[in-house]
């Protein structure tokens, strides 16, 4: 993910998670105070992608337009009757590295 520029690509591949009782989602959550990362306290509402059987492999672009924040963290969260594991959470910024 590269933050120069106005985007960031998530991929994922749920392709050898077996689907017949499980969900997968990746929660993604705006940040407003970019300077704690992911620890960060102002949030925006969180966008959920639901990866279904039909989409075990593939890949979205989370736009900082459409967030209006300029950085977020996300995480993937897989559920199965009686356990629910979530992965810890990323951070991506927009905004330039200090170099």
């Amino acid at each position: 993910m590269a933050n120069h520029l106005k985007f960031a690509t998530l991929k994922w591949d749920f392709t050898n998670t077996s689907t017949a009782q499980a969900s997968a989602k990746i929660e993604i959550v705006p940040i407003l105070d970019c300077w704690e990362e992911v620890n960060g306290k102002q949030f925006r509402d969180m966008v959920t992608i639901i990866i279904d059987a039909d989409h075990l492999k593939g890949q979205t672009e989370v736009k900082l337009r459409e967030l209006t924040a300029k950085c977020f963290k996300w995480r993937t969260v897989i559920t199965t009757p009686g356990c629910t594991t979530e992965t810890i959470w990323k951070y991506h910024s927009f905004l330039p590295k200090k170099q």
